[in-house]
């Protein structure tokens, strides 16, 4: 047998996550680690909530929150979107630590992570 062919059967669609090589009469496997970085940061939905009827010019132009001066929609949106929750095996749910940034976008528009 082809020892690549043989991985590619295993693994199918997760063969771009490892390397691999032969050892001996068997294979030496790793995880690509950063290729599982990128498929887990893809991963999931984004959902951002808030109260008021507001689009999201009025919410970056309003005086008190000053978030037109630093940030675009998409800006805002590109740095709210690294905000993640991971649900484990097991059920149980996991908030990543907001950054600097985000807490202070989310505190002006009087939102919570």
């Amino acid at each position: 047998m082809v020892p690549q062919d043989v991985v590619e059967e295993v693994t199918g669609k997760f063969y771009s996550y490892i390397d691999w090589k032969v050892v001996n009469q068997g294979f030496e496997v790793a995880v690509r680690k950063k290729a599982v970085a990128q498929r887990v940061n893809r991963m999931g939905k984004f959902v951002l909530l808030y109260k008021e009827d507001y689009n999201w010019d009025e919410c970056l132009s309003r005086r008190e929150s000053g978030l037109i001066e630093r940030y675009s929609v998409t800006g805002l949106l590109l740095e709210l979107e690294k905000l993640k929750k991971i649900e484990l095996s097991d059920g149980e749910i996991v908030a990543s630590e907001p950054t600097k940034k985000q807490k202070e976008i989310l505190e002006k528009l009087g939102l919570c992570a």
